[in-house]
């Protein structure tokens, strides 16, 4: 596999919920993440993007994990304890 391939893979394995695909042919890459359920109108007026582009697998991974965290804080509480409680 070549670098681009691993990082890929891992990308996918840390970010299941986002689709992640390379740009690879060109003389810098583009590295995209695609949410892969639809955001509520509160989520988008909070400045969560369903699409995600950036020049790095380091900075798209930096990108989804900030849109993680506020997605994350956008959801009512008794979904969070959910997760904690069976």
């Amino acid at each position: 596999m070549t670098e681009a391939e691993l990082q890929l893979a891992a990308l996918e394995r840390d970010f299941p919920a986002w689709r992640i695909a390379c740009v690879a042919d060109l003389a810098a890459p583009i590295w995209y993440g695609f949410l892969r359920t639809e955001l509520t109108d509160r989520q988008r007026a909070a400045g969560a993007c369903p699409t995600l582009m950036r020049s790095s697998p380091e900075a798209l991974a930096s990108a989804l994990s900030l849109q993680i965290q506020l997605v994350r804080k956008m959801q009512p509480w008794h979904n969070l304890w959910r997760r904690f409680i069976p």
